[in-house]
């Protein structure tokens, strides 16, 4: 009987345990999903390329599963130069900091615009990743185009990109002010 007792009492604890790994596994691993970009020494603002970008949000993050901009979901019309259509993506670190009420993005930020053709082909990728101290005379943004396998077209702080994006009123970013004060737009 007092074996069966302990027996019962050690099975509990065992439980009880596991599930306390469990649980501190799951917020360990939320913390370090959220954690920036700039954590990473591969973000840093010597290291960073459009490669190390590419992989970043191809690998472990895979940016498909990424927020949508808010209130901005699916497919829309675009313009030129990103093309006929396209949607975006957005880190969680961009995420969860919405809105900001400085109006300037915080570090580890990334917005993606995956391009399409006007039959609705994806033609490409241009991301704006923040990475501090990279460019601070551009919002510390590097930007990235890439072909629809990936392929590299432009990396840095192409002055295309810069000279467009400059006219936002709210740090580079044009598709809708990070404080959401004044709507789609600028």
């Amino acid at each position: 009987m007092k074996k069966n007792r302990f027996f019962l009492v050690f099975l509990r604890l065992a439980a009880a345990t596991a599930t306390l790994f469990l649980v501190l596994s799951i917020i360990s691993c939320q913390k370090s999903r959220n954690s920036t970009l700039s954590s990473r020494p591969d973000f840093a603002s010597s290291s960073i390329s459009a490669a190390v970008l590419w992989e970043h949000i191809n690998q472990g993050d895979q940016f498909k599963r990424w927020p949508a901009w808010p209130d901005y979901e699916g497919l829309r019309p675009g313009q030129s130069p990103h093309g006929r259509f396209h949607r975006i993506y957005i880190s969680q670190p961009l995420a969860d900091a919405l809105p900001v009420a400085t109006n300037v993005a915080p570090p580890g930020s990334i917005i993606i615009k995956e391009n399409y053709d006007p039959d609705r082909k994806v033609a490409g990728y241009t991301i704006m990743a923040k990475v501090a101290g990279y460019n601070p005379d551009a919002g510390d943004w590097f930007w990235a185009a890439y072909g629809p396998d990936g392929a590299v077209m432009a990396e840095g702080k192409p002055e295309m990109c810069i000279s467009c994006h400059a006219a936002s009123a709210s740090d580079f970013v044009l598709l809708q002010r990070l404080d959401f004060g004044g709507g789609i737009g600028q």
